[in-house]
C-alpha cells in the first residue's frame, strides 16, 4: 500500500513539473505576441476568444489523429465549458459565420465621443479645444466618463499625445484624427508575421509531440552565441550574406524539381526559412 502511494505520488509530482515546464514556454512564446497586441492597440479582451477557439481546433486536430472526435472529449482536453465549445465548433465547422469579435479601443471611444458629444463640438459641428482639466468641458470629463475605469487622464493624454492622436498648444489640446493606430502598419505586413510565426511554431511542436507518431523530424537548428553588442552588425553582415546564398540555392533547386502533384494528390507547403537571433541578455 505504501507502495502504491509513494508510486501515485510520484507520479503527480511528475505530471505537475511537465505542467509547470509547458507553461513556462507558453509564457515565453506570449511575450511576443502580448508585444504584437499592446503596440498594436488590440484589447486583450479580443484576444482571449481567438485563443479559446484556437484550443478548441487544437483539441480537435488531436483527436482527429487519435480516431475519437465529440464535444464532450474537446471540453474535458481544454477545461472549457460544453456550451462555448459547440460555439467554436460551430464557428470552426462554418469559418463564414464567424466574425471576429471587434471592440473599440478606449482611447478610440474617447475620441469618437469628443467628435460627436454637443458639448464637446462647437458651432460648426467641430471638435473643441479642451484643457487637461475644468472648469466647463475638458478631458478630463472625457476620460471619466467613456475611459472605463481602466486608467487615469493623464495616462490616456500621454499615450493620445505619443501615439499622434491629439496634439497640445498653450495647454488646449486637440484631436488630429478619431481613431487610435498606434502603429501605422499595412494589414498586409501582419498578414506576414502570422504566417512566419504560425511556421515556426508549427515545425517545433510537431518536433515535440508529433514525430513520434507520424515520422521523422522536421529540419530545426539554430546558431547562437553570446556577443559584444559592438559585434552585431558584423555579424549580420555575414549572416545575411550567407543565407541569402544558401536560400537562393535552395529557392532554384525547388523550383526546379517541383511537380504537379497526380490526380488525387494532395499538395503541402514546403521550405525553409531563416531569422535572425538578437536579444539582450535580460529578455
Amino acid at each position: 500500500m505504501t507502495k502504491i502511494i509513494m508510486n501515485n505520488a510520484n507520479r503527480r509530482e511528475a505530471v505537475d513539473l511537465h505542467k509547470s515546464a509547458v507553461l513556462r514556454a507558453v509564457e515565453k512564446l506570449l511575450r511576443p505576441i502580448a508585444a504584437l497586441v499592446v503596440r498594436s492597440g488590440v484589447m486583450v479582451s479580443e484576444v482571449i476568444p481567438m485563443f479559446e477557439r484556437a484550443c478548441v481546433d487544437a483539441a480537435q486536430s488531436h483527436m482527429m489523429i487519435n480516431g475519437k472526435r465529440n464535444m464532450t472529449r474537446v471540453s474535458l482536453l481544454t477545461g472549457m465549458q460544453r456550451k462555448k465549445v459547440a460555439q467554436y465548433m460551430m464557428e470552426l465547422n462554418n469559418e463564414a459565420a464567424y466574425t471576429l469579435g471587434l471592440k473599440s479601443h478606449v482611447v478610440t471611444i474617447i475620441l469618437s465621443r469628443w467628435h460627436i458629444e454637443p458639448e464637446y463640438i462647437d458651432s460648426e459641428g467641430n471638435p473643441k479645444r479642451l484643457k487637461e482639466l475644468g472648469p466647463g468641458p475638458c478631458l478630463k470629463d472625457l476620460v471619466t466618463r467613456y475611459g472605463r475605469d481602466i486608467c487615469s487622464t493623464k495616462t490616456v493624454i500621454e499615450e493620445m499625445l505619443y501615439s499622434g492622436c491629439i496634439n497640445e498648444e498653450n495647454g488646449y489640446f486637440f484631436p488630429l484624427q478619431r481613431g487610435y493606430f498606434p502603429q501605422n502598419l499595412h494589414s498586409k505586413q501582419f498578414d506576414v508575421v502570422g504566417r512566419a510565426g504560425c511556421d515556426l511554431l508549427e515545425t517545433m511542436i510537431y518536433n515535440l509531440y508529433l514525430k513520434r507518431d507520424l515520422g521523422s523530424a522536421r529540419f530545426q537548428r539554430n546558431a547562437v552565441v553570446e556577443i559584444a553588442e559592438s559585434q552585431v552588425p558584423e555579424f549580420q553582415e555575414y549572416v545575411r550574406e550567407n543565407l541569402d546564398e544558401a536560400l537562393r540555392a535552395i529557392d532554384r533547386h525547388l523550383t526546379i524539381k517541383q511537380r504537379p502533384p497526380e490526380r488525387g494528390e494532395e499538395t503541402v507547403r514546403f521550405g525553409v526559412g531563416f531569422f535572425e537571433i538578437n536579444q539582450r541578455e535580460d529578455n
